[in-house]
């Protein structure tokens, strides 16, 4: 190992079986103590790895977004989740020689630091890292500035939380007040040491789907935003017995920037994005519905949107049916039912609400609202209460209202392929 490494630090996590009492390490516990290996030279050993010696750490309270620095000599640290005899088994001996060509590589890709950013190894199982863990919370951290890079992944090894323990009734804790007091820390110190490099705007794509029909969602994350926007992937399928759960998931492992939910039952839509937007940490969220042909440009037009009105409450694109070709088409589209999936067309500022076939709102504001689930399942009029609520939090906090954004398009494929039908319309 070269010396260009530094010291390094480890910051262990164990996994639940090996924590007292079986309850769970959170981050403001875990920074408080740190491990420090021998010379680098010998860290590559996984005998190493069980023969750690603790140091002391006097550390300020991280669960309420306070910092410490680390110890003398410190220079970079590597966060382990889970026991260090279960990671000589899924460690390579000579893991740690990838980490300065890694950070090499990040550095010049991004234009960043050497040594800035998180180095992810997919030596670790990707699915025993609990949402609430520092890897979640360092990954979620550095985004803004596309410094993650992930190491050792093959492409059986992806990095989706199919099998992690996601909250479906509140929003990750760490991700308002927590992760925005970290960004300011590295917003400070990139000011002083390196005033060049700006943040990403971040945005979670939250798609909700029952059908899971793959040629359609893979439309949507074939998508791409431009260089100063950092876009992540979260399907929520609403039904877990979908046959076409496995081939997505197959289809779409190795790429970290896809996350795939399924919920243990049918919830219904508004349940679907609840779960979806709790489990984003990004700045916005951009509603799709899973039965959408979204436009190449989708992502640029929302980031254009988001940088000209960094207040709004949100963004109401539009979403158009294709020419009516039978009877039962030209009906629906002559009986108006169809006239608000355009309604960006109409409302430049201040639109009333929008459809959440192509809907963003701003994310990183601990407002409370989510969607309403008395509504019902298959959805029906949450769109306009939860556009109504989000808006008015907005105003009353000094933000603004919603914008309608008539580049921001969709296509919006008829229902049964156009066939009559008195189930639903569209």
């Amino acid at each position: 190992m070269t010396s260009s490494l530094g010291n390094v630090g480890l910051l262990l996590l164990p996994s639940k079986e090996h924590r007292p009492e079986g309850r769970p390490t959170t981050l403001g516990s875990a920074v408080n103590s740190i491990e420090r290996t021998t010379p680098p030279s010998e860290f590559g050993s996984p005998s190493c790895l069980g023969e750690l010696r603790r140091i002391s750490r006097t550390s300020r309270n991280a669960s309420q977004g306070e910092c410490s620095t680390l110890p003398d000599g410190i220079e970079y640290v590597v966060v382990l989740e889970d026991h260090p005899e279960i990671l000589k088994e899924r460690l390579d001996a000579n893991w740690v020689s990838g980490v300065p060509p890694a950070l090499s590589q990040l550095a010049k890709e991004g234009g960043l630091p050497l040594g800035f950013g998180c180095l992810i190894f997919g030596a670790l199982t990707p699915g025993t890292i609990p949402h609430g863990d520092a890897v979640q919370f360092l990954r979620r951290l550095y985004r803004p500035w596309r410094a993650v890079k992930y190491v050792g992944m093959g492409p059986a090894r992806g990095w989706n939380f199919a099998d992690e323990a996601i909250p479906s009734n509140s929003p990750i804790p760490w991700s308002f007040d927590v992760l925005e007091t970290a960004e300011r820390t590295i917003l400070s110190w990139l000011e002083c040491n390196w005033r060049t490099i700006l943040p990403k705007v971040t945005i979670d794509v939250v798609i909700p789907s029952y059908r899971v029909q793959i040629p359609l969602l893979r439309s949507m994350l074939e998508l791409l935003p431009s260089p100063t926007c950092s876009v992540e992937f979260i399907i929520v399928i609403d039904n877990p017995d979908s046959p076409s759960i496995t081939r997505l998931t197959k289809e779409y492992r190795s790429r970290p920037d896809v996350h795939i939910l399924v919920n243990d039952e049918n919830r219904g839509a508004s349940a679907a994005r609840n779960r979806g937007m709790w489990s984003s940490t990004a700045e916005w969220v951009h509603f799709l519905d899973d039965d959408i042909v979204p436009s190449s440009d989708l992502l640029i037009e929302s980031e254009r949107a988001i940088r000209q009105h960094p207040k709004a409450a949100g963004f109401v694109g539009n979403v158009y049916f294709p020419p009516p070709a039978t009877v039962a088409t030209a009906a629906i589209k002559l009986s108006g039912v169809t006239s608000f999936w355009d309604i960006a067309n109409r409302f430049k500022e201040d639109v009333p609400w929008g459809v959440t076939g192509n809907l963003v709102v701003r994310r990183r504001v601990k407002d409370g609202i989510s969607f309403d689930l008395r509504f019902p399942k298959t959805g029906g009029g949450e769109d306009i209460d939860f556009c109504l609520r989000k808006k008015l939090w907005s105003v009353q906090n000094g933000g603004e209202g919603f914008y309608g954004v008539p580049e921001m398009q969709a296509i919006h494929p008829w229902w049964n392929n156009g066939r009559r039908t008195y189930k639903r319309f569209f």
